[in-house]
């Protein structure tokens, strides 16, 4: 049974990927533009318009994958490690939390 949630951010990423590379549709536009001033095809804005599309879609399925390949995340710490470093953390804040101002 598949999740209900497990493509959803694809698909939202996508989406804000469109957002966030709105200016890439500019030839497009100006093309249609064209298409309505000088009478070019309209083939060439629809071509530009799916040219940013899938561009846009072939950058985020490469994020996408890449995110997913193993070894790209940091290991899990053993419980040991997770002792040892939280330690460390509280050494640190300890001996910040102490600090005077320096006087110049």
């Amino acid at each position: 049974m598949k999740h209900a949630g497990t493509d959803g951010g694809f698909w939202l990423c996508f989406a804000l990927n469109l957002i966030l590379s709105i200016g890439w549709l500019f030839p497009a536009l100006v093309l249609l533009v064209l298409h309505f001033v000088l009478h070019i095809s309209l083939l060439w804005a629809l071509a530009a318009f799916v040219l940013w599309l899938v561009v846009v879609f072939a950058i985020t399925l490469l994020l996408s994958t890449a995110a997913r390949i193993p070894g790209t995340s940091q290991p899990k710490m053993t419980p040991e490690e997770q002792a040892a470093h939280d330690e460390h953390i509280r050494e640190v804040s300890r001996s910040v939390g102490n600090r005077q101002p320096r006087v110049h």
